[in-house]
């Protein structure tokens, strides 16, 4: 994380510049090569040099009239190869392309274009740079130190370092101490997962036993069955995650026809749909052999139709591929609940369950991406909120 103290120092750095560089072009139009003042001037300009020089820093001045920036590039040895210095450079459209364009918005019109309008005071900001096609993480901190008749801005200094390693590393120890609270909550959600089908298997099989009626018997053998399924693909996950994670996962690799393996998976789950919901497949669909694992990616459309399952309850689920020039997409796309934008995001990682009232361990989504990965090919979803999901993976071509 970045020190607290060494913000400071930035902050109070560009505000010792701003009067020192104004004392330095003072000395330099009136020559006093004798001076005492012109010597501590010129000290405290050294003293501010060794100070900017310390890691990858720039200082520049904006020249609101004219439209034009300089950079003093002398005040930093680092700046000779430093990946702040980008080219050209003179301009606010210069300054405007150089920033990602996720945060031009907040950096130039919400923050920059109004300290020029006089409407805040001065700012410190951290936003993306673009430097050679690289992102990086940069720290400003902008302030004018020349102003109008108005009180508005005529010259403003802009402190700029490149903090990607240390925003990189805040960043790993955010997702370190996520990946912790998402275990510990796998851990506590798994004792609960496993305890409700085997109490269910316990209780109904007690009942079986004393049961004389044949259609209750056959509702108590339903339930069990069903939790037997439950539990098994329970354990199955926490056993595939556990071996992915250490790379020891078996693939079988062979020509494999992908219209058969949706085939198969309609049949498997057109029976399990709730009532009101069709399962869509175009037996018109073309052959199309690939190179792959087949189990694998039954697996994957498995995991997809069976969401789609829990979360449908009117309408239709449909499985669908289409060969493109050098994959195949495959699909599943219901007329469900939908899923948010900001879920969207994050559905595909470990441990991560939409919603808490369904039965499952939050790693079936996990472990198709990591399948997916593995056989070469991409994974995602697109949703609206409200009117259904399209979950998709795509596969390579290619021969055996």
């Amino acid at each position: 994380m970045l020190n607290k103290h060494q913000d400071e120092s930035k902050k109070n750095l560009t505000g010792n510049l701003v009067s020192l560089e104004e004392k330095n072009r003072n000395i330099q139009m009136h020559t006093m090569p004798e001076s005492i003042g012109a010597e501590r001037d010129q000290e405290k300009i050294a003293i501010l040099k060794a100070a900017v020089n310390i890691g990858d820093s720039l200082i520049w001045e904006y020249d609101v009239q004219h439209d034009l920036i300089h950079v003093d590039y002398d005040l930093n040895e680092h700046t000779k190869f430093s990946r702040l210095r980008i080219k050209p450079f003179r301009n606010k459209e210069d300054f405007l392309n150089a920033i990602h364009p996720d945060d031009r918005q907040n950096v130039f019109y919400d923050h920059f274009e109004r300290l020029i309008r006089g409407e805040i005071k001065s700012y410190s900001i951290k936003y993306r740079r673009i430097f050679e096609g690289q992102v990086l993480w940069v720290e400003a901190n902008v302030q004018p130190y020349r102003y109008n008749a108005d009180g508005t801005p005529s010259c403003v200094v802009y402190y700029l370092s490149d903090i990607t390693k240390e925003y990189e590393s805040e960043m790993a120890l955010v997702e370190a101490r996520e990946a912790d609270r998402l275990k510990s909550a796998f851990l506590a959600n798994m004792s609960h997962e496993i305890r409700t089908p085997l109490n269910a298997i316990v209780g109904f099989s007690s009942l079986l036993a004393e049961a004389d009626d044949h259609e209750e018997r056959d509702s108590y053998m339903e339930v069990i069955n069903k939790n037997n399924a439950l539990l098994l693909q329970l354990v199955d996950d926490i056993l595939d995650f556990s071996k992915i994670e250490s790379g020891k996962m078996d693939y079988n690799f062979a020509d494999a026809d992908l219209k058969g393996i949706c085939m198969d998976a309609y049949n498997v789950h057109v029976v399990r749909v709730n009532p009101g919901v069709e399962l869509i497949f175009n037996f018109e669909h073309p052959s199309l052999v690939l190179y792959t694992d087949e189990q694998r990616i039954m697996q994957v459309l498995f995991n997809f139709l069976s969401n789609a399952i829990k979360f449908t309850k009117k309408g239709s689920i449909t499985i669908s591929y289409k060969k493109r020039i050098d994959d195949v997409y495959v699909s599943v796309a219901d007329t469900g609940i939908g899923i948010s934008a900001e879920d969207c995001r994050i559905v595909f990682n470990r441990f991560v369950k939409l919603d808490s009232f369904q039965q499952g361990t939050g790693l079936g989504l996990a472990i198709c991406k990591m399948i997916i990965k593995f056989l070469g090919g991409q994974i995602g979803v697109a949703s609206d909120e409200g009117k259904g999901s399209v979950f998709w993976f795509t596969l390579p071509l290619s021969e055996s």
